[in-house]
């Protein structure tokens, strides 16, 4: 840089004065080689010097001024900049509201350059419907007093952008007086991002209030349905959308479930499988997902067709990183809403805790399953232990079972292995109402569940395949349910059919508990059957020994029959029976018992052998049977006799013992029967019972018929014994006929029993009987006996006890002959007895045997007067008879003489 580049121009004025200055010197000069008037001269140099002594004044006042100008340049330099740099738009109005400042914010702000808008009213910047109102209040601003002019407070207003944009802006407005003229500042802010964010964080506090109220409410829930609601509920509010689902993520079939829906028309229940759709597509990537339009998205699941779905938003939900479902919200199709990210990490926000209330609710439901199943299993056991059989048992189980599923129609069927079919056990509900024939393996929904051994889930029974095509008519439609196996560790013995009504489908849960239910019915009715069988092997145990001690207690052949007939009717449970005994001689079947009939019809039953089914059975010696006497074809002979009877099955089954026919059991029945193996087995020994019976009856008659006939030999022997000793001894005949019939009267009047009467007969028959070992010189000596003769005599009852003793059929009777001599006192002989020593048979004969000899006449004496006899038997009571035998023989002669 040069000096002179240093130096600063002078002003102009400087010049002037400097050029001033030159000429007065230049006229001082000329003064003095010009003349010039004196007074001219002086003014002039006067003005000279005075202006030679102003220019240095003008100068230093020049220099003062251009410092300013550059201060003030200066100034306005960086107040320029200070206006541009500012972030607030800075705009200055004049008093007629006219824009005189423009900064470059308030440029970045409405979109106008400066230029544009200076001198430009201030309504320009608002929307046309807040200008006037604006201009209004800015002209009150003006004129209120100070202290109210609260529009220097910041306000919030709208700005209008060039393009038409509207926007929220904060505005203060101050004003200034500037050399007298009023000007307002207003700076204006552009809280646009600001009510934003404040629009953010209130929606992020709203949504965490939300979530913590969402969160409470889930944590204080644990039943499952009830989480499922709230979650859906809460999270269509939460992401302000049109629907929301909830599929839960099954393991055992590894695919989802709808659970839980709100807006969306799909049926619960409703399966996707692993990335089918948008949920499925998150449950197998494990990641949200956002689809801006569900319709047109090519991932779209078949399911969905026909719904209208736009934006859809789906995350997974998570438990400890166990897959639990999928959580999605939708947006209408006309909706042109989209979902944001932020709206899937909310919504994946709002997932996490849910997931976790679900699995905690899941895990709830499955002890409170669990207990329920123990509680159900619990209640139905006790249920069926207190059952007595089958018939019990069976519509028990049904009931508990029903009403553990709640509902109230099932069906029971139990195998019969004797026909191969299935039995309807119990049935409730309209299963109660319809025909339903019995079933055969693999025939119906029932059938082919016990072929398969397999629960069977059917949606609708009308419609179901499997179902019978007779039954499906009798069906209501509506109706769906599971059919269950019922089986014992060896095989299946039935099915446990439950119907619900639909839209109701049974769970697999339920089928579990189903299954369960069923094992403890099917490990119950084994038992039962078992029992049963116990049971009525016991009763035909009991009734077999009830006929046998009927055979070996009674001889009364009608009397056994009556009661073989009546464990036949009970035993077997059929409604008639009778037995046809055979005659040997006319080989005729012939009526004998009966029980059952209604009316004696059957007593006129009489059959040659080999007529009719019952003559072919005796012939034949094998059981027949008629299922249906209606098809007989004229082959049952008594059809015409029992017509009235209406009966439909006939078994005859011949009477054997010791090979040998004895006659027929007939069977009869009014409804069809269908025996198994046991019955037949049971029937076969009521008719051994039967048979040993009816022989048993004719041996005893048999015997009977010897036994008298020998009695009577016996008795005629015995007789004839008496009769010799009549004929030795004269003196004595026809005593022993008196004393024994007398000694009956007394007997019977003392009480003794008919078998000891018998023995009381043969004894006072044969009392004497010893006398036949006494020589007859003593036994028919004249005159009284010597004292030698009178100790052979006292030796007959001895010689009778060694006669009869080895006679085993006579020992009972020796009581008699061996101690009539015996005496009360113990002076009698041969042993002296004494008292109750004595049997009551010879204290009942000695009296009578006294009083006979006294009233009878001997060659040595007369017969005694009966008064004296009277009391002499009194005088001897206690001596030599039993007192109390004295007085009941004295009151039988009294009764007799009276």
């Amino acid at each position: 840089m040069s000096v002179r580049s240093r130096v600063p121009k002078a002003p102009r004025y400087v010049v002037l004065v400097g050029v001033i200055a030159v000429v007065e010197f230049f006229v001082m000069v000329a003064f003095s080689f010009f003349e010039i008037p004196d007074g001219l001269g002086k003014n002039i140099v006067d003005a000279g010097i005075l202006i030679v002594l102003t220019v240095p004044l003008l100068y230093l006042a020049d220099a003062r001024r251009h410092k300013a100008e550059a201060r003030l340049q200066a100034s306005e330099t960086r107040l320029k900049s200070i206006l541009d740099n500012a972030s607030e738009g800075i705009i200055a109005l004049d008093g007629a509201q006219q824009i005189v400042l423009f900064n470059q914010s308030a440029e970045r702000l409405f979109g106008y350059s400066a230029e544009q808008v200076l001198g430009q009213p201030l309504g320009r910047l608002l929307p046309e419907r807040f200008a006037n109102a604006h201009r209004a209040y800015v002209s009150g601003f003006a004129a209120a007093p100070e202290t109210s002019r609260s529009m220097s407070k910041r306000q919030v207003v709208l700005g209008q952008h060039r393009d038409g944009t509207e926007f929220p802006a904060e505005i203060g407005i101050s004003k200034i007086t500037m050399e007298g003229r009023p000007f307002f500042i207003a700076v204006i802010t552009d809280v646009s991002e600001r009510q934003r964010a404040a629009r953010d964080l209130e929606r992020r506090a709203n949504e965490f209030a939300a979530l913590y109220d969402t969160f409470h409410v889930l944590s204080q829930e644990l039943d499952l349905h009830a989480v499922l609601r709230v979650t859906v509920a809460r999270a269509h509010v939460l992401l302000a959308a049109d629907s929301c689902v909830i599929y839960l993520y099954d393991a055992a079939q590894n695919d989802l479930a709808l659970a839980s829906e709100m807006g969306l028309d799909v049926p619960i229940g409703t399966r996707l499988e692993m990335g089918e759709g948008v949920s499925g597509q998150v449950a197998q990537t494990r990641q949200a997902m956002l689809v801006d339009r569900y319709q047109t998205w090519p991932g779209r699941s078949p399911k969905y067709t026909g719904l209208q779905v736009g934006a859809v938003a789906s995350v997974p939900m998570l438990n400890g990183g166990e897959l639990v479902g999928v959580l999605s919200v939708h947006m209408r199709g006309d909706n042109p809403r989209q979902f944001s990210d932020a709206d899937a990490r909310l919504l994946s926000l709002f997932a996490g805790p849910a997931a976790s209330a679900v699995r905690v609710a899941q895990l709830f439901d499955e002890k409170r399953q669990r207990l329920a199943e123990l509680e159900a299993v619990n209640k139905v056991s006790t249920g069926l232990r207190t059952a007595q059989n089958l018939d019990e048992m069976l519509p028990r189980l049904l009931d508990e079972t029903l009403a553990i599923l709640e509902t109230d129609t099932g069906i029971l069927w139990l195998h019969d292995p004797a026909c191969g079919e299935m039995q309807i056990g119990a049935a409730k509900g309209w299963f109660g109402k319809i025909v339903q024939a019995p079933i055969r393996t693999a025939e119906g929904i029932a059938g082919h569940v016990f072929a398969t051994g397999e629960p069977y889930v059917a949606h609708e029974f009308v419609s179901d395949p499997h179902t019978r095509e007779s039954a499906r008519p009798q069906m209501p439609a509506g109706w769906g349910g599971a059919c269950i196996p019922i089986r014992t560790a060896q095989e299946i013995v039935g099915v446990l059919l439950v119907a619900v009504r639909l839209p109701r489908e049974i769970e697999p849960a339920e089928v579990a508990l189903l299954t369960t239910l069923a094992e403890i019915a099917g490990n119950a009715v084994h038992r039962m059957r078992l029992h049963e069988q116990t049971v009525r092997s016991l009763q035909h145990l009991t009734a077999l020994q009830a006929i046998d001690t009927t055979i070996t207690s009674t001889l009364d052949l009608s009397l056994t029959l009556q009661i073989i007939l009546e464990h036949v009717t009970a035993e077997l449970k059929v409604d008639a029976a009778d037995i046809l005994l055979l005659d040997p001689h006319t080989w005729t079947l012939n009526y004998s018992a009966g029980r059952g009939f209604h009316s004696r019809a059957i007593e006129r039953s009489r059959l040659r052998l080999g007529q009719g089914i019952a003559g072919q059975a005796a012939l034949e010696r094998q059981l027949k049977v008629i299922p249906d006497l209606a098809q007989a074809n004229g082959s049952f002979a008594r059809a015409a006799l029992l017509r009235d009877e209406r009966f439909v099955a006939y078994y005859a089954m011949p009477l054997m013992a010791k090979g040998q026919v004895k006659g027929i059991l007939d069977i009869f029945h009014r409804t069809p029967m269908d025996p198994d193996p046991t019955w037949l087995a049971f029937l076969n020994n009521l008719a051994a019972q039967a048979a040993i019976a009816i022989d048993n009856a004719e041996l005893f008659q048999g015997l009977q018929r010897s036994n008298v006939e020998l009695g009577l030999a016996y008795d005629t022997t015995l007789e004839g014994w008496v009769k010799a000793l009549d004929l030795r001894d004269k003196e004595t005949e026809g005593h022993t006929l008196r004393v024994t019939a007398m000694t009956e009267q007394l007997a019977r009047a003392f009480g003794v029993g008919d078998q000891d009467m018998i023995q009381i007969h043969r004894g006072a028959l044969l009392h004497d009987i010893g006398k036949m070992g006494i020589p007859d010189a003593i036994l028919l000596k004249p005159g009284p006996l010597t004292d030698e003769e009178w100790v052979i005599m006292r030796r007959h009852p001895v010689y009778a006890y060694e006669l009869l003793a080895p006679i085993g059929y006579l020992r009972p009777a020796l009581d008699i002959p061996y101690c009539h001599h015996e005496k009360w006192d113990g002076s009698g002989y041969p042993r002296g007895l004494k008292a109750e020593q004595i049997p009551v048979a010879a204290r009942l004969f000695a009296i009578v045997d006294v009083w006979d000899a006294l009233r009878s006449e001997r060659p040595y004496r007369a017969a005694w007067p009966e008064e004296k006899v009277r009391q002499y038997l009194l005088d001897l009571s206690g001596k030599q008879f039993d007192p109390k035998v004295v007085e009941h023989f004295l009151r039988l002669l009294n009764s007799e003489s009276g």
